[in-house]
């Protein structure tokens, strides 16, 4: 069931049928990298691109494309480590920060649902249910690509927990829509209702779970929905909780988890006893070509970050992938979706899994417990800044622009004071426009933040900024900083063609750029340069 020797890209899985075109896509990540989030709309652009396009044709396919993305994130949780460039601005009306859905608990899930749309207006539609974020981390994932059954038309019900994450999104704390996404997004949620999925092979039926919205599947029917008697759970995240709502009910089940050494590390011996214990081998998923015995570190994979469970029952089995980990909080507050696909034990238990011969068991060491992890006073600060940005960054902030004779003039503001920071920490916060991170201006907490900046060119404007918090512990300097997307007022109208020209205003630009979106399309010639970090500022 699992093929690690299997490798699949997300733009390849978001890749239009043939002679159809994108209609509508949403996404939903935990974490989010911008230049990765990028990528996605100048692929797309490029798989429609054909012949020799001129400049005028590629700004229209890169705009259409840009407004028929919606991407969903996690305030606080959005990558500060590097600008992608101006290009940026291409994204800021498709990326929605939303808050926690519920003190401590995070919105979670990870998810592209797709429309594509033929010549004769003929709909095709794809989901793709992963464990992946959209980043580009180079960690151990899953990922579920199913694409529509034209045949079929009536109700299904089985899309329900589909249909209740995708409804709830315009409505998630701090996501601030305008009326022409929410719309969409609505009527794409309502379509979804008489969406029936082609199934993957030995695949019986597909289910989908929600987690944290109204209609969404309740923490009291997860006894009986979990209930077995035999359990693999694959999880990079694991506590006490979470095992024991994936046993469900049942009376007594066979065990097995793979999961990260520090995790079980933490988990107390008694939680674990007679189950089988896994880790990643650490060597596992060398990149090919490693022919003469060398390993190169950078072509590694990292730990593991997949997320299925499962389940057998009455001789048949039930996996469960997507985004919750294998903790308390994912069933009982965040905003999670899992994909349920249903199918007999011999084809879909836990043997094809770990078993002996199962190709995914090639992966794994035995797991051995470690002594007690000992206790870092800089990383526990450090997560707690982390979460305090989680907090911070779902505040509202704007930016507030004047068109003056020197150029535009933006303001940094937030309605409402920033929440203050947890009673054990002491820190400082700085928030900057992130293509500009020199211009850090202090901020207070529990008070409204206010900066205005020096003038520059409208290209030079972004909707993106930087909030840091920096503690020192004993002497050593903890910091944190995530990226905020903010509102932007009084923009000039033409500023995103004044960030394209600035991109395409010679020949040879334009063959760059030009370049960039064939190859991402996966069309373009070998041997040209097609990265992003040749392109803006």
């Amino acid at each position: 069931m699992l093929a690690p020797d299997t490798r699949t890209l997300l733009l390849d899985a978001l890749r239009p049928p043939a002679g159809m075109k994108l209609d509508r896509a949403v996404a939903t990540t935990f974490t989010l990298d911008l230049t990765t989030a990028l990528t996605v709309p100048l692929a797309l652009a490029g798989f429609n691109l054909s012949g020799t396009p001129d400049v005028a044709a590629v700004m229209e396919s890169l705009r259409a494309n840009v407004d028929r993305i919606d991407i969903f994130a996690q305030a606080g949780m959005i990558s500060a480590e590097a600008w992608p460039g101006d290009l940026a601005a291409l994204i800021e009306q498709s990326i929605h920060t939303v808050g926690r859905p519920r003190p401590g608990y995070l919105f979670h899930p990870k998810l592209w649902v797709l429309r594509f749309v033929a010549p004769d207006d003929e709909a095709w539609y794809r989901c793709v249910v992963s464990s992946r974020n959209l980043t580009s981390d180079r960690s151990w994932d899953v990922i579920l690509r199913l694409d529509s059954d034209p045949t079929i038309s009536k109700v299904n019900g089985d899309n329900e927990g589909l249909v209740r994450l995708i409804e709830s999104l315009p409505g998630m704390p701090g996501a601030n829509l305008d009326d022409a996404r929410r719309d969409h997004i609505l009527q794409l949620a309502s379509e979804l209702r008489r969406v029936w999925w082609q199934l993957p092979d030995d695949v019986e039926n597909v289910r989908f779970l929600a987690f944290g919205v109204k209609g969404g599947t309740r923490a009291r029917d997860l006894g009986q929905l979990f209930r077995g008697y035999r359990h693999l759970l694959i999880s990079p995240f694991i506590n006490a909780d979470g095992i024991q709502t994936l046993l469900g009910d049942s009376a007594s089940t066979e065990l097995s988890i793979v999961s990260r050494a520090d995790q079980l590390d933490a988990i107390e011996a008694t939680e674990l006893a007679d189950s089988e214990l896994f880790t990643i081998n650490p060597l596992a998923g060398l990149g090919d070509g490693e022919t003469d015995g060398s390993i190169d570190p950078t072509n590694m994979l990292g730990d593991l970050h997949a997320k299925v469970f499962v389940i057998e029952a009455n001789k048949r089995a039930f996996v469960y992938l997507g985004s919750a980990n294998a903790t308390g909080a994912a069933f009982n507050g965040n905003v999670e979706l899992l994909c349920e696909l249903a199918g007999s034990a011999k084809s879909l238990g836990v043997n094809t899994m770990v078993g002996e011969t199962a190709p995914f068991r090639t992966l794994l060491e035995t797991y051995t417990p470690l002594q007690a992890p000992v206790v870092d006073p800089l990383r526990e600060v450090g997560r707690q800044l982390e979460a305090y940005l989680v907090d911070a960054a779902a505040t509202q902030f704007t930016i507030t622009v004047v068109v003056t004779d020197e150029g535009c003039v933006p303001t940094i503001e937030t309605i409402g004071p920033v929440p203050k920071l947890p009673v054990a920490v002491s820190a400082d916060l700085y928030v900057a426009p992130f293509n500009r991170i020199a211009e850090l201006v202090p901020i207070t907490p529990e008070q409204p933040a206010f900066a205005e900046l020096a003038a520059r060119p409208a290209a030079d404007l972004t909707a993106f900024l930087l909030l840091s918090a920096r503690a020192v512990v004993d002497g050593s300097r903890v910091e944190r900083s995530v990226v905020v997307r903010a509102a932007m007022i009084g923009a000039p109208a033409d500023r995103l063609d004044d960030v394209l020209i600035r991109q395409l205003d010679t020949p040879e630009k334009f063959l760059r750029f030009l370049m960039l979106l064939l190859a991402l399309g996966g069309d373009a010639p070998t041997g040209l340069d097609a990265s992003l970090s040749g392109l803006g500022s």
